[in-house]
Parts: C-alpha cells; sequence; structure tokens
C-alpha cells in the first residue's frame, strides 16, 4: 500500500482561549496556512498543547493517531519525555474531575493500576490524547470542555491534545485553553491520484476510475472515504466502478460501506486476501 499521506492544516485564529496569546508575535498570531508543518511539528512548536478541527472524515483522529506514534518513539529514546495515551471522551459524565476520569480510564481501558494511574498524574508524566469531544452527549459538552480546562490549568497537566469535528465545537459557548487550534484540510485531487496510482496494480482500477469521475474524485477527497475506498476496490477492475461517479453522493457512499464490510467479513472467513 501507498505511504500515507501528509494532511495540509491551517491555524484557526479565536477557536482557543491561549493563555499565552498576549506574547507571542504578530506575525504567528495572523498566519494561518501552515505550509510544509507536520501536526508533530505543530504540536512541538506550540509547547504541547493542540486541538484538531475538521470536518467528518478529515481524518482527525488519524493525524492524532500518527502523532501518538512520533510520542512514543520520543518516549523509547527519552526517559523524561511524558507518557501519551489516546483517550476516547465519550464515556466521560458530568460530575466527576478529568483527572479522576483519567485513573478510572487508565484502569478499565489499558489495565494500568489505579495507584500507577495517580502515580502518573501527580508526577506530571502523563501526555492525555483526547479523541471525540463531539461525541460527548451534547447537554455535557460544555461541562466536559470546563473539566478539561480546569485539568489544563492544573500543576500536573503537561500537554494535551483534543480532537473535535469543527461545527460541534464552534457551537460550544466556551472554548478551549489550549495554545493553538489547527483544522485539517480536504485532500487535493492531485494528492488522491499521486496517492492512489503509487499504490501500484492493487488500485489500478481505482485509479483509472477516480480519473474518470469526477464526482467519485470528490468523494475520495475526503482521508476517510479514500482509506475506505482503498481497503475496498483492491483488484477491482474500473468497468466494475463505472457506475459509482453518476449515482448521488448518498448511494455511492452506502454502495462504498456496504462493499467494504461485506469484503471484511469475507476476509474474517478466510475467503478475501
Amino acid at each position: 500500500m501507498a505511504a500515507q499521506i501528509e494532511l495540509g492544516m491551517d491555524r484557526l485564529e479565536g477557536a482557543v482561549d491561549n493563555p499565552f496569546a498576549s506574547v507571542l508575535s504578530e506575525a504567528h498570531r495572523t498566519s494561518r496556512q501552515l505550509a510544509g508543518k507536520t501536526i508533530a511539528d505543530v504540536f512541538g512548536e506550540e509547547g504541547g498543547s493542540l486541538l484538531i478541527l475538521g470536518e467528518p472524515g478529515a481524518g482527525k483522529t488519524m493525524s492524532m493517531l500518527r502523532l501518538l506514534r512520533q510520542l512514543l518513539e520520543r518516549v523509547d529514546t527519552d526517559a523524561t519525555a511524558p507518557i501519551p495515551v489516546v483517550f476516547n471522551l465519550s464515556s466521560w459524565k458530568p460530575g466527576q474531575t478529568l483527572a479522576e476520569w483519567l485513573v478510572g480510564e487508565l484502569s478499565a481501558k489499558y489495565q494500568i493500576p489505579k495507584a500507577i494511574g495517580q502515580a502518573w498524574l501527580s508526577e506530571s508524566v502523563l501526555l492525555p490524547l483526547f479523541d471525540g469531544l463531539d461525541e460527548v452527549a451534547e447537554p455535557s459538552r460544555a461541562a466536559c470542555v470546563t473539566a478539561i480546562n480546569d485539568f489544563a490549568g492544573s500543576g500536573v497537566c503537561v500537554g494535551a491534545v483534543v480532537c473535535c469535528r469543527i461545527r460541534e465545537y464552534l457551537a460550544l459557548p466556551q472554548r478551549l485553553s489550549l495554545n493553538t487550534a489547527i483544522q485539517l484540510r480536504e485532500l487535493t485531487a492531485e494528492q488522491v491520484l499521486t496517492w492512489v496510482g503509487s499504490a501500484g496494480a492493487p488500485l489500478a482500477g481505482l485509479h483509472e476510475a477516480l480519473q474518470r469521475n469526477s464526482d467519485l474524485l470528490l468523494d475520495a477527497r475526503s482521508p476517510l472515504m479514500l482509506s475506505l475506498m482503498a481497503k475496498t476496490y483492491q483488484g477491482v477492475a474500473p468497468e466494475e466502478l463505472a457506475r459509482e461517479g453518476i449515482e448521488s453522493a448518498k448511494a455511492r457512499r452506502t454502495k462504498l460501506m456496504e462493499a467494504y464490510v461485506a469484503r471484511m467479513f469475507r476476509r474474517a472467513a478466510g475467503g478475501d486476501a
């Protein structure tokens, strides 16, 4: 399979309550495009405090997991580096501090004894990466932001990353107290075609279909849809994909999901490579 695509990013001004904004240079604060930078670059430059925003399927979780891998590599070579751990905020409930919830999640999801989890927090060695703020129940979402801000302002927080769909985040009555926010851009047509083409024979049919069908190519500019296409259409001839571009977007996506699920079932049963 082809190498990963580096997603484009823009700095989204005003999306966070940056406590250090007053000491940043005007040029830095007004800069929007982040050409040539990786998610790890931005994370490091912004002091390990970052909000990742994007449309559904824009690659927010994928970007966070890519950052996680790079942070884990740093832990392997630097014993003083904080321990990055991904947490899904969908299980957070009002009435508990984020620190209490983190210790419970470490125990329930990662089998880390609560005493060790509490020690990680007390010693400021835990670096939480929070996925799915938009998956928190809507009536509780603002309270979750408050809980994150309280944690970020505590003496034990060494940094944090939060992912959220942009529409749900901008609808909130308050902002996260993080250093900066980025918005992921959709892929360009050139990126899609180059990536699929570099996969060679397994995706030759998809590559030809994307060149023929502009609507199908438009769908593929979503990293999630492109990933599903790459997994589902391996070895599929372009003739079999000929109708994809003339169906409605909803019909194409429904058909793709059905084909993806069917292929995964066949693979699980040992009937598909």
